[in-house]
C-alpha cells in the first residue's frame, strides 16, 4: 500500500511539473512573439506601399504590396553605406571610450584612500534625479558647446552614465583589496594597478556595461 501511494504520490508530482513547464513554456513562446512582432512589422512596411501605410497603418501582412522602397535604397546604396560606417565608427568608439571612462571614474570612487570619493559619489547619484529634458540638452550641445553638425555629438553625450557607473563600482567592491595593497607594496601606480589589476579581474561587468553601452549608440536616434 505505502509502494502504491508513493507511486501516485510520484505520478501526480510528475503531471504538476508537467502542467508548470507547459504553461511556461507557452509565457516564454508568447513573449518571444511580443518581442518578435515589431521587427517583423518593419518588414512588412518595407514591403508596403507608402499611400497604403498613410491610409491603413501598417499590417502584419501588407495590404499593397511595394518593393519602391528597395528600389530607392539601390539607387543610391553610397548613402546606405555611409550611414552604417558612421554607425558602426560612433558605436566602437563610444563603447571602448565609455567602458574606459566609466571604469576608472567607478575605480576612483572604489578607492578608500581618495578623501572626495563620498561627496563624488553623491553628486553623481544626485544627477540621476533630475532631467532637464530633450529642449535644454538640445541648447546646450548646439548654443554652448557648439555641436550641431559635429560627429563628436554622436560619441561625446553617451560616453558617460552614472548608472553604469553605480553598477560597476559595486562589481569592483568584490575585488579583495589586499590584491590592491600588495600592488602598492610592490611600487605599482594607480594606472598600473587600474590597468592590470582592476580591470582584468572585472571582465564579466566589463562585458555586461559594454553591451548596454553598445545598444545605446547603436539606437541612439535623439543625438542624431
Amino acid at each position: 500500500m505505502r509502494a502504491l501511494k508513493k507511486r501516485k504520490g510520484h505520478i501526480r508530482m510528475g503531471a504538476d511539473k508537467a502542467a508548470f513547464n507547459a504553461i511556461s513554456y507557452a509565457f516564454i513562446v508568447i513573449a518571444a512573439s511580443a518581442c518578435l512582432l515589431p521587427f517583423l512589422m518593419i518588414i512588412s512596411g518595407s514591403f508596403t506601399a507608402e499611400e497604403s501605410i498613410y491610409r491603413d497603418g501598417f499590417r502584419l501582412i501588407p495590404k499593397v504590396f511595394s518593393l519602391e522602397a528597395y528600389k530607392i535604397l539601390l539607387k543610391s546604396p553610397d548613402t546606405l553605406i555611409n550611414a552604417y560606417a558612421v554607425t558602426i565608427a560612433a558605436t566602437l568608439a563610444g563603447t571602448f571610450l565609455g567602458l574606459f571612462f566609466t571604469s576608472m571614474t567607478a575605480y576612483v570612487l572604489l578607492r578608500k584612500d581618495f578623501p572626495w570619493r563620498n561627496q563624488f559619489a553623491f553628486f553623481f547619484f544626485f544627477t540621476t534625479l533630475f532631467s532637464g529634458g530633450l529642449v535644454p540638452w538640445y541648447i546646450l550641445m548646439v548654443q554652448y558647446l557648439k555641436l550641431k553638425d559635429n560627429p563628436i555629438v554622436l560619441v561625446l553625450p553617451g560616453l558617460f552614465s552614472v548608472f553604469y557607473i553605480l553598477i560597476m563600482r559595486n562589481f569592483m567592491k568584490s575585488i579583495p583589496e589586499a590584491l590592491i595593497e600588495s600592488a602598492k607594496i610592490d611600487g605599482a601606480g594607480d594606472f598600473y594597478m587600474y590597468l592590470r589589476i582592476i580591470l582584468p579581474l572585472s571582465g564579466p561587468s566589463l562585458a555586461t556595461i559594454g553591451l548596454f553601452i553598445a545598444l545605446d549608440y547603436w539606437s541612439q536616434s535623439p543625438h542624431s
